[in-house]
């Protein structure tokens, strides 16, 4: 007796979805690789803003571009909760924390231009750390062993636990300094 294997035929009025050629990068990754070499750059050859600089100056002005940083990291963890707790919008909610995470450059130009000293020094090397390895992602590497995968997941997490420790001391910093 013959077997026959059944086929999938898409119905004709549904078409199925292109897929990007295999050496295509998403935009997330030209964005972000974009506004992460245009701060390195800024801040090699120090071109500055003076109207930022002045706003950056002001107490006011940092407090509230910090709160925002903190807000745009907590709406990025966003995406370990719903991992973690099984929620089904993991599918359409990796794609916007990719997006997101390619201003991240630019909400931190906004906040400072600069990478700053010592603690704050390394809270930047680790910002922009996980802004690398975002953008380094399976997606565009592509990264088909198991491995590879948990273990950059491991290393983006891991950073990004670390980010929030650096942020809360810097805030606590901040705020007790005034």
């Amino acid at each position: 007796m013959q077997r026959f294997a059944l086929k999938h035929v898409p119905h004709p009025q549904v078409a199925a979805p292109a897929k990007p050629p295999p050496n295509a990068q998403p935009v997330y990754f030209y964005l972000g690789a974009g506004l992460l070499l245009a701060f390195f750059l800024q801040d090699a050859f120090t071109v500055k803003w003076s109207w930022l600089v002045s706003m950056q100056a002001n107490e006011l002005y940092k407090q509230c571009t910090g709160f925002l940083l903190v807000l745009y990291v907590a709406h990025q963890w966003r995406l370990s909760w719903l991992r973690v707790h099984g929620r089904g919008q993991t599918k359409t909610c990796g794609p916007r924390h990719k997006q997101w995470g390619a201003f991240a450059p630019l909400l931190y130009y906004f906040h400072s231009t600069t990478f700053g000293y010592t603690y704050l020094l390394f809270m930047s090397a680790v910002f922009f750390a996980i802004v690398v390895l975002g953008l380094c992602n399976r997606e565009v590497l592509g990264i088909n062993t198991r491995w590879l995968q948990k273990g950059w997941l491991v290393v983006h997490v891991s950073l990004s636990v670390l980010l929030v420790v650096l942020m809360t001391y810097h805030g606590y910093i901040a705020f007790s300094y005034e």
